[in-house]
């Protein structure tokens, strides 16, 4: 059973909006853009390295210790809030000039597809972990360790492509042209 987090835990969830409109904000000051593209150079990059290290660092906790679950982590909000401060400094990378490694790599073709279909693939997220469930552990089996986890990351993957250009994308046009009138 997942314990909720107490009541007394700040932020909660302002953490995770705070530093989004935070760089919304600076986004629209445009009279330090300037200033914003040369230290872009730097945070951009620093975002990318922090979120592979917070990657690598949760990964190895949870081999050496199996300790990564947001049922224990979520007592430090650390779980949360890493991520989001290399999301904003990563953020940086729109004043990058587009010749940039990083706005290069930002902007492949794969991962501008995940970014299109992320919200849909978050809606069906849960049925990965059905899948886990009803599959079983996999006890060192590494047929059914993959079954667990790329048949639900393609399954949903899949699935979420189709919702969008199926249904979300054409309600999302039908919207923009009926705004447009």
């Amino acid at each position: 059973m997942v314990n909720s987090p107490p009541s007394w835990i700040f932020p909660r969830a302002l953490d995770n909006f705070v530093l989004g409109i935070l760089f919304a904000i600076i986004y629209m000051k445009r009279t330090e853009r300037n200033s914003l593209c040369n230290k872009a150079s730097i945070l951009a990059p620093l975002g990318a390295l922090l979120l592979f290290l917070i990657f690598v660092t949760y990964a190895w906790l949870e081999w050496k210790y199996s300790i990564v679950r947001i049922d224990y982590w979520y007592r430090f909000e650390v779980i949360r809030f890493l991520p989001a401060i290399a999301t904003f400094l990563l953020l940086f990378s729109v004043f990058l000039p587009s010749s940039s490694t990083l706005c290069r790599t930002l902007t492949w073709a794969p991962l501008m597809l995940i970014g299109l279909v992320s919200y849909e693939w978050y809606l069906f997220h849960s049925l990965a972990g059905e899948l886990h469930d009803y599959i079983g552990q996999a006890s060192g089996h590494v047929s059914v360790y993959l079954a667990n986890t790329l048949l639900p990351l393609v399954g949903t993957f899949l699935l979420s492509v189709f919702i969008y250009f199926g249904f979300s994308n054409p309600i999302l046009a039908w919207t923009k042209a009926r705004l447009r009138k």
